[in-house]
């Protein structure tokens, strides 16, 4: 089911709404579940600038709620962004917290 009139990309979901990127506009669609699927008319939240880059990442976040947004930003340039994961990171932290104590 399309849900927007053009393309767009990024999508969230919150409580109540689909919340995705188009052109230069943070855009939203009101959405209900029950008791059956309704997608409203979507509305543009605000504007900014957001630099897609080349890797299919999304690099916002919004609250459950829909009223706080959180986007990773830089300088302008075109950084390759990583993450580092760790694992098992409770039995080195344990492990870093013995070594201090002796």
């Amino acid at each position: 089911m399309q849900l927007t009139p053009e393309s767009g990309y990024f999508s969230v979901w919150t409580d109540r709404e689909l919340i995705y990127l188009v052109d230069r506009n943070v855009v939203a669609v009101e959405t209900q579940t029950t008791p059956s699927f309704r997608a409203g008319p979507q509305r543009i939240l605000f504007e900014m600038l957001y630099d897609r880059g080349t890797e299919p990442l999304r690099e916002y976040d919004v609250t459950r709620d829909g009223q706080t947004f959180v986007f990773v930003g830089g300088a302008g340039e075109k950084l390759r962004k990583e993450v580092d994961v760790v694992l098992n990171w409770t039995s080195e932290l344990g492990r870093q917290v013995s070594e201090r104590g002796k």
